[in-house]
């Protein structure tokens, strides 16, 4: 793949689908794509991790997004992985068609950094972008599992996270 920018890669995964569906086969070169993607999203899962100046529920929130996104991905990879062997050609092609304008979405959502704390309209904003990604996903079974979204989560420390992100909500709610 040839050096492109973060969101010139969605142009060019979108491109290669385009390609694919008009040959009526799979092209695993896209893998690159996809691979070149998910560390986007995981990059930005561990910068919303260890974000100290966002909101602890903004910071929450663009993690969930950018957690979910590189699921499908995964997801997604996977099917692509098995389409000859399944004989999912080009079914897999145009479900990925249908959910890459969302990825790129929830991705422009989850990459601009944060200047102040989001407002109610945008929380429920990307809410919405991540829900109907999620949506798309599941009719498409780009959905992981339960046990494979949460094959890589560490328990301990989500619990923490997640006490952490309880106390900063109830101190939020009661300062309201």
């Amino acid at each position: 793949m040839k050096k492109v920018d973060k969101l010139q890669v969605f142009d060019s995964a979108y491109d290669k689908l385009e390609e694919m569906e008009d040959k009526g086969r799979v092209d695993l070169s896209i893998l690159e794509e996809f691979d070149f993607i998910m560390k986007q999203f995981k990059e930005l899962e561990l910068f919303w991790i260890e974000n100290k100046k966002a909101k602890v529920e903004d910071a929450f929130l663009l993690y969930h997004c950018a957690r979910n996104c590189g699921n499908v991905l995964t997801k997604m990879r996977t099917r692509f992985l098995e389409a000859e062997k399944k004989h999912l050609n080009p079914d897999v092609v145009r479900d990925a068609q249908q959910i890459m304008p969302t990825l790129s979405a929830v991705y422009e959502i989850v990459a601009l950094p944060l200047k102040e704390p989001l407002n109610k309209e945008l929380q429920m904003h990307i809410i919405q972008r991540l829900k109907e990604m999620r949506n798309i996903a599941s009719s498409l079974s780009f959905l992981p599992t339960f046990e494979e979204e949460t094959k890589d989560i560490n328990m301990t420390k989500f619990k923490r996270h997640f006490l952490e992100l309880a106390e900063s909500l109830q101190a939020s709610y009661f300062e309201e």
